[in-house]
């Protein structure tokens, strides 16, 4: 049996199919924004859903996965520094490897056409429902830094920039202090 790419994929089903996962996927992750807002990003990626079926692959061995990654939240509390367990966070962790090495590559800054031409894992089911939700956490990590390719190519830069900034000792950096002082003012902004 040949393996499925990620092109033949998503042209197996039309984007009125996948509004329902990307409903559910804007209400886990980004819970908080207005209904006009979950709609707008709703419609955000059916579009780009529709873009990536017009765009032409770049074949290559790269494959596709995801799994679950489970993880303790834990909480910082101000009142007398404690620590303490709020909740067990589980979603699903997309990623894609080359054949014979087991290094996870995050997806957010790879070519769009180069991940249409990735193999699908074939175990991709044991995690997801279906194809369907499949192709939603896709566009949705490929989305993750905007939903123009040239902008987030832009933002993979600006990261670069920063960490060789990092690396010459000449980025701003912050204090523990500084930077739960900076957190605590931008969380008072957004309440």
């Amino acid at each position: 049996m040949t393996r499925k790419r990620f092109h033949e994929l998503i042209q197996e089903h039309g984007v009125s199919e996948l509004k329902e996962y990307f409903d559910v996927l804007v209400e886990r992750f980004d819970g908080r924004k207005s209904s006009t807002d979950k709609a707008a990003m709703n419609l955000l990626h059916r579009k780009i859903f529709q873009q990536l079926r017009s765009m032409k692959p770049e074949i290559n061995n790269e494959i596709l996965c995801v799994e679950i990654e489970v993880e303790d939240a834990w909480e910082y509390v101000d009142d007398g520094g404690v620590t303490q367990f709020v909740e067990r966070e589980e979603w699903n962790e997309l990623y894609c490897i080359q054949p014979g090495d087991e290094t996870k590559w995050a997806m957010d800054f790879i070519p769009w056409a180069k991940i249409l031409g990735m193999i699908v894992s074939e175990d991709r089911l044991d995690v997801v429902k279906d194809d369907k939700e499949f192709i939603a956490e896709v566009v949705w990590e490929i989305t993750f830094w905007g939903y123009d390719e040239k902008k987030i190519n832009a933002k993979c830069g600006s990261l670069c920039k920063t960490v060789q900034d990092y690396e010459n000792g000449t980025a701003k950096t912050y204090s523990q202090e500084e930077f739960d002082e900076k957190m605590r003012s931008e969380n008072a902004e957004c309440s």
